[in-house]
């Protein structure tokens, strides 16, 4: 007679609880003059007391287990008996992680003598650590910072038990993510890696939002994607607190075509404010960081822009076609070239330093150089002599306050957010050869924007300055 009376299973183990999990199995409903036992014993035999088997899924506190690891018990025997209805069950527990095997015996007595029917159910009890660089942090939770990376490893015991397991980290359950794998800035591109599903037992990665209660839990799978057994630590996410308003020119009008800008005598400029000290726009910020939230800041803007030059043979389209790095000389991720330090506990100011004036707000001014403008179109077109009489520029910005804590694989976090625009066009008097603005055309904010908080990373794939070389065309006018 064979009696399948077991299947393959896993149980989950927690040492720190006397009963955490109770797996029940049926008992054979054959009513032979048979003897019943069952033989509990470790695999590696080395006295492991990873299972134990109950009569009851509750067992009373001061209740003895019928079996564990190294013993046999034969129902109605010493003492042991197990109910053998048609409903009848064992219940067995795992108290550490461990491998054993239970077997359940048959013996015929009387007529049945010499008749014996085995089956047996190899038990794996599994656990589930999670460590950073060596560390238990199971259960535990850490302080860390925005833009700080979070290098994780589930350690899994008994360590060959076959088995696929999930990270679920918080913040990336659904759009808008606020933990990325990975973003990186240069001079061409600023781009961020998503972290969608991992199921490898390393993960890294980086928060790039405050979470007062992140987590971050690795599940064991088996079979139909039932968890097994998980396991889980939390993080406080710190993010420093931080200020980004603006002041608008006061000149009047606010766009205008203005005569030595930028330090260039006797040149005109279609320009937003004035470079001599009424500049377009201007930008005060705070940032405080919590006591251990030393770092960097920054400012990295991005420009979506347009421009159109009519000539006397042709027409000159220029335009980004989306958001790209403002780089004056295409050198610098930053378009400014500051990157201010900040020490943990600490309230300060991105600034920039000017040799001879000192420490001053950040501030822009865009323009186009009416003056130069026949020379940089003759540079970036075919045609020698383009002859601008009527050009029209069109920008809207988005500037990004930044921060980046101390170390030296963190990355760059937004803190803030501001969007602006300007735009104006002029024209060449055709009497006597000056450039003047075309009435009602220039156009810039009304109030001063404001930096709204936000955990938006700035992406681009390009830059202004490549730009200008590799978007510009010229079209032949009608004769």
């Amino acid at each position: 007679m064979t009696v399948n009376i077991f299947k393959r299973s896993s149980v989950q183990s927690n040492p720190a609880v006397v009963i955490v999990l109770l797996r029940d199995y049926p008992l054979p409903t054959d009513h032979y003059p048979l003897s019943q036992s069952l033989l509990l014993y470790s695999d590696n035999n080395d006295g492991d007391l990873a299972f134990r088997v109950w009569r009851s899924p509750n067992p009373a506190a001061n209740e003895m287990s019928m079996l564990v690891a190294g013993q046999t018990a034969t129902n109605g025997i010493g003492g042991v008996s197990w109910n053998t209805s048609s409903t009848a069950h064992v219940y067995l527990q795992a108290m550490a992680p461990g491998t054993a095997t239970l077997v359940y015996s048959f013996y015929g007595t009387g007529e049945a003598e010499g008749i014996v029917s085995r089956a047996s159910m190899k038990l794996t009890a599994v656990s589930v650590q999670i460590k950073t660089h060596g560390t238990d942090i199971t259960d535990t939770t850490i302080d860390v910072n925005v833009g700080e990376r979070i290098v994780l490893e589930a350690v899994i015991s008994p360590s060959e038990f076959p088995m696929t397991g999930e990270w679920e980290i918080s913040g990336s359950e659904a759009q808008p993510y606020k933990v990325v794998g990975d973003y990186i800035q240069n001079v061409l591109s600023g781009d961020v890696d998503y972290i969608y599903s991992s199921f490898s037992t390393n993960v890294a990665f980086y928060w790039i939002d405050s979470m007062s209660n992140a987590t971050a839990t690795y599940r064991l799978i088996y079979d139909d994607w039932k968890t097994v057994c998980k396991a889980a630590a939390s993080f406080t996410v710190h993010k420093p607190l931080s200020i980004f308003e603006s002041m608008l020119t006061s000149v009047s009008p606010a766009v205008g075509v203005r005569e030595d800008g930028f330090g260039q005598e006797h040149d005109v400029y279609l320009e937003f404010g004035t470079i001599h000290g009424d500049f377009g726009i201007v930008w005060t910020n705070t940032v405080t960081t919590w006591c251990n939230g030393g770092g960097e800041l920054k400012l990295v803007q991005l420009i979506n822009s347009s421009l159109s030059v009519i000539g006397e043979t042709h027409q000159f389209e220029f335009s980004t076609l989306d958001y790209v790095l403002d780089s004056t000389d295409g050198s610098n991720v930053a378009y400014f070239n500051a990157i201010f330090p900040i020490a943990g506990g600490e309230t300060k100011s991105l600034q920039y330093f000017t040799p001879g004036v000192g420490w001053g707000n950040l501030s822009d001014t865009p323009a186009v150089r009416l003056g130069g403008l026949d020379s940089v179109l003759a540079f970036v077109t075919s045609i020698t002599t383009p002859a601008a009489l009527t050009i029209k520029r069109c920008d809207t910005f988005k500037s990004y306050l930044m921060y980046r804590p101390a170390g030296l694989e963190s990355i760059w976090i937004t803190l803030r957010k501001m969007k602006w625009n300007w735009e104006g066009e002029a024209t060449r008097n055709s009497t006597n050869d000056q450039w003047e603005l075309v009435p009602g055309s220039g156009d810039s904010p009304i109030s001063a924007p404001h930096g709204f908080e936000t955990f938006e990373l700035p992406i681009w794939s390009s830059n202004f300055h490549r730009m200008i070389e590799t978007n510009t065309v010229a079209i032949p006018l009608a004769p």
